[in-house]
């Protein structure tokens, strides 16, 4: 279960709760507040939770906002095998957040053995890196 789904029901427990009318003890709310709020920063850490949506291109990323910096990984050579590594330096809180969200449809439609993707269709890491770094002229580098 990804972290959204999981906020999903917990919120939807809490309302339970309360539609009931039973009162939960200061120790449940702190703990329901405290789960709550890890897996949010987990969600703004790494800007989207794994498994949320598949990428026929994009294996992971990972953001540092205090240096801009961007790594990329792409997929290797087997299903969701770790390919390469690339670090883009300078990128702006805001790219990465389109990127993270996919929000940039790819301009073809196809399939590989990782994923489709349809034309325009968003969801798509592999279309909003490829669209905002190149477009960025970011500089890059291999680094695995």
């Amino acid at each position: 279960m990804n972290p959204r789904e999981l906020i999903t029901e917990l919120v939807q427990a809490i309302q339970l709760v309360i539609d009931s009318g039973e009162v939960l003890s200061d120790d449940i709310q702190g703990m329901l507040a405290q789960t709550l709020l890890q897996l949010l920063n987990r969600m703004d850490s790494t800007g989207i939770p794994e498994g949320s949506f598949p990428s026929s291109n994009v294996n992971g990323f990972q953001y540092d906002p205090k240096n801009q910096e961007l790594l990329v990984q792409f997929h290797g050579p087997y299903p969701q095998a770790a390919g390469p590594v690339y670090r883009y330096a300078g990128v702006p809180q805001y790219i990465f957040n389109i990127i993270s969200r996919g929000q940039i449809g790819p301009l073809t439609s196809g399939r590989n053995r990782y994923h489709a993707w349809h034309r325009g269709i968003t969801p798509s890491l592999g279309a909003a890196v490829n669209a905002l770094l190149k477009a960025g002229n970011y500089q890059y580098e291999r680094i695995s």
